[in-house]
């Protein structure tokens, strides 16, 4: 299904086993992309499975969702993926949030404000 290749996407940004460099990478964003009927429906696809992806981890570690986004973005051009750029800067600003929120000040010092 759509959906299905559209995850698949997701996990191509991983660590590569298997796969040469760079161009096998390119070769399964390609393959997948044929897959569906348009460019945007695969970046409308992938939008929504990155958003779940986002809203159910229970850490912050976003590196290959990062790297997945890297590759995309060569293939369709910043503007098509900015809002999953937008996604992961969020949870970025989260994760220095939180930590900040509950970090604790050392005693005798006030805690800095956020910038």
């Amino acid at each position: 299904t759509a959906t299905a290749a559209a995850a698949a996407a997701v996990h191509v940004g991983g660590s590569g086993a298997g796969m040469a460099a760079g161009s096998s990478a390119a070769d399964v964003v390609s393959m997948l992309t044929g897959v569906f009927s348009s460019p945007e429906f695969f970046i409308n696809e992938y939008r929504n499975l990155l958003s779940g992806q986002l809203l159910y981890r229970s850490d912050y570690d976003t590196a290959r969702e990062v790297r997945t986004l890297e590759l995309l973005k060569m293939r369709f051009g910043e503007n098509a993926l900015h809002a999953c750029e937008v996604m992961l800067k969020d949870v970025a600003d989260s994760k220095r949030i939180n930590h900040r929120v509950h970090s604790v000040p050392s005693p005798g010092t006030s805690a800095a404000p956020l910038p």
